[in-house]
């Protein structure tokens, strides 16, 4: 393993720019890495991450296509950043917990994210990051270091049945999953949370929703245009996760309206129809559903083993 993103003197914005050919959601990275940089460039930033600005500098995209410029803009920049900050939060939350015992971190879907850097995770800590092969390939190239410790990256596809049955289920597991499930069916979905909390048996879940309305007009939403990707799920209740398996507790929910505000009209909310007359039009139509207001649901739930099973451990 080379040299980590911290010590490069050069930075890697002065590295050839790899060229990108990402399609449908892979491509939607970008998405949620633009503002995270766009916060770091800041002079008081949220997020604060010292990657994100390399990463894009180092790649050679179209930051102008319509796909980019929905998310560069002030409401997108603290929807993103305010996210995967409570992620952060509530992942050194969990390491915390279980400071005393080995445990495993599993980020489904990791993109370029580098919350493995940001938070820094001990030596007890197993940590693999996931996602399909061009994404991975794309952060062998841009993230040439891999943090020091117990860390993987992986090629997995989570839409196969038993795809984490060669990852060790023998530790409490933190499973992550930022948006991710939003691109995946609601049968594929349940089917995907239930498989990982009978197979990993103790640990917590972490995810994000987008609404219903959201889904049911994704053709309409304009980072996903160019793209060609689409929401498939959603839920007006994140809370409503639990019923895909009786050992689900909500220990957290964290709606984007607790830190984008609740002006009228939709003038808080992130302008997913894009910023032209006819955009904010749909904005102000939006608003006017209950639905609008579940956009952006950040949920934490625990699992555990039957009681039936540690009692025989502990027997």
């Amino acid at each position: 393993m080379t040299v980590s993103l911290e010590s490069q003197s050069t930075g890697l914005g002065e590295r050839p720019k790899e060229k990108i050919r990402l399609k449908g959601v892979e491509e939607t990275l970008f998405c949620t890495l633009l503002p995270k940089a766009r916060d770091a460039e800041r002079p008081n930033p949220v997020l604060g991450d010292p990657y994100a600005s390399r990463l894009i500098e180092s790649c050679d995209v179209d930051l102008t296509r319509s796909t980019f410029q929905a998310v560069d803009n002030d409401r997108a920049i603290r929807w993103v950043v305010n996210r995967s900050m409570t992620f952060d939060r509530w992942c050194r939350d969990f390491l915390q917990k279980h400071k005393s015992e080995p445990v495993t971190v599993l980020y489904l879907g990791c993109g370029l994210d580098c919350r493995v850097h940001r938070v820094k995770p001990g030596p007890d800590v197993r940590w693999i990051d996931l996602d399909r092969p061009m994404v991975v390939d794309l952060r062998q190239r841009l993230i040439p270091q891999a943090p020091e410790g117990d860390y993987y990256l992986r090629i997995l596809d989570i839409t196969a049945t038993g795809w984490m049955h060669d990852i060790p289920a023998d530790r409490p597991t933190l499973i992550m999953a930022e948006g991710l499930f939003m691109y995946l069916t609601p049968e594929l979905v349940e089917s995907i949370i239930r498989e990982l909390v009978e197979y990993f048996q103790q640990g917590e879940i972490f995810l994000d929703t987008v609404s219903n309305l959201y889904v049911k007009y994704t053709d309409h939403v304009e980072p996903l245009k160019a793209s060609g990707a689409k929401w498939k799920w959603g839920t007006d209740d994140a809370r409503e996760v639990q019923k895909f398996h009786p050992r689900l507790r909500l220990l957290e929910h964290v709606r984007s309206a607790d830190y984008m505000g609740k002006k009228a009209f939709g003038q808080s909310q992130v302008p997913l129809f894009g910023n032209n007359v006819s955009g904010v039009l749909k904005m102000v139509l939006a608003s006017l559903s209950s639905s609008n207001s579940a956009f952006g649901q950040n949920a934490r739930f625990e699992f555990a083993r039957p009681e039936s099973d540690s009692s025989a451990e502990t027997s």
